[in-house]
Formats: structure tokens, C-alpha cells, sequence
């Protein structure tokens, strides 16, 4: 490798947006315009597994860097019904969607069933995001995060089959950066990197609803596929 990313361009991230048909104030939610493939959310109590290919890592990447630049809407990657891929743990898991969302919108985790069931059929648009949407990554989130005075933790709960990971805008984008880093920029140009299921990077993050300990949130990646 050459020691550096190459340099960055513009993201389009191809979205549906989605509103709530009640007529009340709620969140306007982004979705995927194409299924997605490649990616698995699964439940193991208090371990969460974030499985990923190339594309699904690509796809991944650019939606979390558009939840950390959207403050006012909600992103969610329907993923729960996508196959379980061979080389991921727990076979026997639950399954689940993803959901990124501002802390800023006050939206319970507990109010995203409701949500999701009176959503309209939704209208295309791709988002165009600039290059420097998320930070080039620095090392250290982990260490960083450890210190009582760090404030931009994300914050996770598992409702209605749907993992919710809850921050702020510079949460999204510090952990955007990581993921980019780890599962992109580690393995450009490399079909295996270090073996299909190598274990990449991994947030441990304060949860809500599952006991009140945090829960360990890992994202492996299967090469591609």
C-alpha cells in the first residue's frame, strides 16, 4: 500500500425518502433506493455483528456518512431479511435492521415500530455528499472515547428487529471515518485482506434496554464477494 487514501471525491448515495402518512411532526426517514446486499445486522444479546462484503462495506459507508450529515432525518437500512452469510457467527441469531439517528430529533427507539409502519411508499433522490463529509481518520476513537469527559458516543438499543445507534453529528462522522478506514481504505485493492472474517474494527457503546451495560458493536469484513 502506499501509505495514504487516494484522494476523495464526492459520495451520491441514492436514496427513497420516506414520510410519516399520520400528517404529524415526525422524522422523515432515508432509505436505500436498491436493495441492499452485502451487509447483515445480527443480535447475539450483548454482542452485535455487523457483517459486510466490499459492496456492502461501500454502501455502508455512504449512508453512514449521510446520517452524519443529515441532523434532521432518520437512515435505515433495511437489512434484516438479507441472507446470513457463511463466513458470519452465530447462525442461529436474530437477524436486524439498522437505523442511524440524531439525538437532536429527541426520537425514542421505542416510537421506531409506529414509525416505520405508517411511512409512505416514499420519492427517489440521491444525496451528494462533499468529499470531506467525514474526517480523514486519525486513529485513537477508541482510546478517546474511554475519557468520562468524551460526549460523542453513540448510543445503541435493539426494538422491533432493528438495531438503533443514537449520537451526534461528529459521533457519526468520527465512527464513519473508522469504518471508512478499517473497511475501505485497508482493503482497496485486496480480494482477501487477512482471511474472509477478518475481524476489522469494533465500537463498544452504552446501550439502552439491554441490562444498562454497554454492548459491543463489531464489523467484520468477508472480502469480496
Amino acid at each position: 500500500m502506499d501509505g495514504g487514501p487516494a484522494r476523495r471525491q464526492r459520495t451520491r448515495v441514492p436514496v427513497t425518502v420516506h414520510r410519516g402518512r399520520s400528517g404529524r411532526a415526525v422524522p422523515r426517514v432515508l432509505r436505500p433506493r436498491y436493495p441492499m446486499t452485502g451487509l447483515t445486522v445480527q443480535d447475539g444479546d450483548r454482542f452485535l455483528l455487523v457483517c459486510v462484503d466490499r459492496t456492502g462495506a461501500e454502501r455502508l459507508v455512504g449512508l453512514w456518512a449521510l446520517a452524519a450529515r443529515s441532523p434532521r432525518s432518520i437512515v435505515h437500512l433495511p437489512v434484516r431479511s438479507a441472507p446470513v452469510p457463511d463466513a458470519s457467527w452465530g447462525p442461529a441469531w436474530d437477524t436486524l435492521d439498522l437505523l442511524l439517528v440524531h439525538h437532536s430529533l429527541r426520537f425514542p427507539a421505542s416510537a421506531w415500530k409506529d414509525l416505520r409502519a405508517g411511512l409512505d411508499t416514499g420519492r427517489p433522490h440521491t444525496a451528494v455528499l462533499p468529499a470531506d463529509t467525514l474526517p480523514e481518520w486519525e486513529g485513537g476513537h477508541a482510546d478517546r472515547s474511554r475519557y468520562r469527559e468524551y460526549r460523542d458516543h453513540l448510543r445503541c438499543a435493539v426494538t422491533a428487529r432493528t438495531l438503533v445507534l443514537t449520537g451526534s453529528p461528529t459521533g457519526f462522522a468520527v465512527t464513519g471515518s473508522e469504518l471508512r478506514h478499517c473497511l475501505l481504505d485497508t482493503t482497496a485493492g485486496t480480494a482477501d485482506p487477512g482471511g474472509a472474517g477478518d475481524l476489522r474494527t469494533g465500537f463498544r457503546l452504552p446501550s439502552r434496554g439491554r441490562g444498562g451495560v454497554e454492548t459491543e458493536v463489531d464489523f467484520l469484513y468477508l472480502g469480496a464477494r
